[in-house]
């Protein structure tokens, strides 16, 4: 049977970094493979472990699962497993949009939820969720808060792409390159002005753009 190479192939917080030793196994032999584990150490997995989902980690993964200071189910801890499932877990629906666009979760969180907790504390109430400040960047003290729906809502809208004159940019960086402030490109746009009014006419006191009148019920 052809030997098909895993290398660089990642299984959970495993990552196969090359061809490791066969174990014997009556008259024939098991493939195996030198890994190495998102907590930073090695490990020699089977290959029909990885591929089954057998060998997920070096053995963390259990600890992690394990050692939640009776935190398990509370909203802080699905809140900590759900963040780690999006980035690294392939099969998680949400992967495409975090993990797959290359979104992490740094290092002090990654294997410990008692970081995680400490440093963004209690959730503030049932309407809230975390949520990353720039939506580009990853899962890190810096960039992330609870906040409402609301908020969130309004962060992504401030983040939403707009094409002008042949270049595509965030709102705030249009904001930046014209001078004209994110509240005002959002207003103008929610009123229904086209994009190259909103980005374009000035916003000084006195000069009126006709789109500025919303349109009567």
């Amino acid at each position: 049977m052809r030997l098909v190479d895993l290398t660089g192939k990642r299984f959970g917080r495993l990552t196969v970094i090359g061809r490791g030793p066969d174990q014997p196994r009556g008259r024939t032999h098991r493939v195996q493979w030198h890994c190495r584990c998102d907590c930073g150490n090695e490990c020699v997995c089977a290959s029909t472990n990885l591929v089954q989902g057998k060998s997920r980690s070096c053995g963390c993964l259990q600890i992690d699962t394990i050692t939640t200071h009776n935190r398990t189910g509370t909203p802080e801890h699905r809140t900590w497993i759900a963040m780690k499932s999006r980035c690294y877990t392939k099969s998680n629906i949400g992967y495409p949009y975090y993990g797959g666009r290359g979104i992490t979760v740094c290092d002090r969180w990654l294997h410990s939820f008692e970081n995680f907790l400490s440093d963004m504390g209690e959730r503030p109430g049932p309407e809230y969720s975390l949520d990353r400040i720039n939506p580009n960047g990853n899962y890190r003290p810096d960039n992330c808060r609870w906040a409402t729906r609301e908020t969130q809502d309004n962060n992504r809208r401030a983040n939403r792409f707009l094409t002008w004159n042949g270049k595509t940019q965030t709102i705030a960086q249009w904001a930046k390159e014209t001078g004209i402030s994110k509240g005002t490109i959002l207003n103008r746009l929610n009123w229904g002005w086209p994009i190259e009014d909103a980005l374009s006419w000035p916003s000084e006191r006195g000069r009126v753009n006709p789109h500025s009148v919303k349109p009567s019920n």
